[in-house]
């Protein structure tokens, strides 16, 4: 018999799909749960500082930081906004995931 090809939602995709799903609208503020839907957020799309403060994340940096002392290969791109308030920022950051731990790149 030959082995049928799984589809990518199958079983253990489907489970690390709903983990991030869970992470990434965890209430938590534990350092883990804050890297996990950090990692969530950026395997959906770069983030600001603003975008993952709104997520729960007050400080991304060290979180950032810890995410790349794991292995992790993640740059900050720099950017200026106004936030809803009227409020000009200079040289925020951006946060873009280029390459998992596991050595995986983040488009995959």
């Amino acid at each position: 018999m030959s082995a049928k090809k799984r589809s990518p939602h199958e079983a253990g995709n489907v489970c690390k799909l709903a983990g991030e799903a869970r992470a990434k609208h965890s209430k938590s503020t534990t350092t883990r749960a804050q890297q996990a839907r950090v990692m969530a957020l950026l395997r959906e799309a770069p983030r600001s500082t603003s975008e993952l403060r709104d997520y729960g994340i007050f400080c991304p940096a060290p979180r950032v930081k810890e995410l790349r002392a794991r292995g992790h290969e993640i740059i900050t791109a720099r950017e200026s906004f106004t936030d809803e308030n009227g409020y000009f920022h200079r040289n925020a950051g951006r946060y873009v995931l280029l390459r998992h731990a596991d050595g995986q790149e983040a488009n995959e």
